[in-house]
């Protein structure tokens, strides 16, 4: 029977940690296809939550604990002025906090009206759900839109998935490698170069989208195969091309010379989740580093990442992620408020992350309800000053690229924008 109670899990509790610091939370932007119908379209949103079990959420901070009563849905569905631009709106809405006290609504919907189509923005408390969770419920409010009979027949989700923080206490072998590599894990953190954060109680996150060319996808394929990389290689190595320039106080320290960059990881596979009945949040983690030279190319500097990240996959270090979270709350728990801001800058240093997420895998082209292209954000929260959520749609590549402002000024992002964008568009033109 599908559960509607339950604990948080590690990665849960961490950003509920967060989200006292300044609001934590996500955003997805899909592009549907035919004229809006507003009233048909907030009809399919409350049948689809409400048919899930997604309504009447309550939080116990006290405990660790949640449930979802369940009830009706209910909340307008707002259409967006056209004075206001996407990535406007995106930028609001992360910044904008969700009520805990009491029942806790955690969705906000705004709808984008176009010329002929219109986009469905929603936005989340990232610790109910991670992006796949996400992209699934946009689906599901698709496809009632399309055909209102298609809400009737969902099933309620089972919301307490079995926490993926025991898995590595399930498998000694991973448990006893990831132990024996913390030392030098430790020892790379305290190599790896520190951001400077101008006013660290700052929260305020900054955001702006861009596209990859239209066939960008299978051009990144094909050089990826050829330097024997994986995509997620190649889009880290550009993202530490494009922070390097921005990151040279890195140059002053005798010691602290590496740029750190995190990485997550969907840990449902790992963790006998199932994506089609459970909805919540799985997530691991991990760092790459370098120093990053003046000079070094993409295919160099990517597989040096690639021996990083084939590591990571051999020994499983991802699903260590919530010892380190249970250790890193613990020291967190006991400092103060200014110390908490400082926390994760001092001793988890990272530059900047990534997310990387395929949409055609969970929503394939050509579905009844039909999705045109997707877009995701995310806070940055206090452990990463800069992320980039890459998202493949339909063979397409978008980027929502989120910042906290207290780190890189507008004109420095503009550089990493274009740099990025630059080094990826130079590497294909050239194999």
């Amino acid at each position: 029977m599908a559960s509607n109670a339950g604990t948080w899990n590690r990665w849960q509790r961490t950003m509920l940690q967060w989200n006292e610091l300044h609001p934590y939370n996500a955003v997805h932007v899909a592009r549907l296809s035919g004229a809006l119908d507003l009233n048909r379209l907030q009809s399919a949103i409350h049948r689809v939550v409400e048919a899930r079990g997604l309504t009447g959420l309550v939080m116990d901070a006290a405990h660790n604990s949640f449930r979802y009563d369940g009830g009706p849905a209910d909340g307008p569905v707002e259409p967006v002025p056209t004075t206001v631009s996407l990535s406007d709106e995106i930028e609001r809405q992360l910044n904008q906090r969700f009520p805990q006290d009491g029942a806790v609504v955690p969705f906000r919907f705004r709808v984008f009206v176009e010329s002929g189509t219109f986009q469905l923005l929603l936005a989340y408390f990232h610790p109910v759900a991670d992006a796949d969770s996400i992209v699934r419920l946009v689906k599901d409010i698709a496809a009632a839109y399309c055909d209102p009979l298609n809400a009737g027949r969902l099933k309620r989700w089972n919301l307490a998935p079995p926490h993926p923080d025991l898995a590595i206490l399930r498998r000694p072998g991973l448990l006893l490698r990831w132990l024996a590599g913390l030392p030098a894990a430790i020892r790379d953190a305290r190599q790896a170069s520190r951001p400077a954060y101008r006013n660290a109680a700052d929260g305020h996150n900054g955001f702006r989208c861009f596209n990859l060319a239209d066939d960008a996808l299978p051009q990144l394929t094909t050089l990826a195969r050829t330097w024997e990389v994986t995509l997620n290689d190649l889009f880290l190595a550009a993202l530490m091309l494009a922070i390097a320039p921005e990151a040279t106080i890195r140059w002053r320290s005798p010691r602290r010379r590496q740029l750190s960059v995190g990485c997550i990881v969907n840990v449902r596979r790992d963790t006998g989740i199932d994506g089609e009945t459970h909805f919540g949040l799985a997530l691991g983690s991990f760092r790459v580093g370098h120093e990053v030279p003046e000079g070094i190319r993409l295919g160099e500097l990517a597989r040096a990442i690639r021996e990083q990240t084939s590591r990571v996959k051999r020994t499983r270090s991802f699903l260590a992620t919530s010892l380190q979270l249970a250790i890193g709350n613990l020291v967190y728990s006991r400092s103060s408020p200014d110390r908490r801001a400082r926390f994760y800058g001092k001793h988890n240093p990272l530059w900047a992350g990534l997310t990387n997420l395929n949409v055609d895998g969970l929503w394939p082209a050509g579905s009844e309800a039909s999705c045109t292209a997707y877009l995701r954000a995310v806070s940055t929260g206090p452990a990463t000053p800069l992320v980039l959520s890459i998202t493949t749609s339909n063979q397409r590549l978008t980027v929502g690229l989120s910042h906290r402002t207290t780190v890189y000024l507008n004109s420095q992002v503009d550089r990493v924008q274009d740099a990025f964008q630059q080094c990826l568009e130079h590497a294909t033109s050239s194999c």
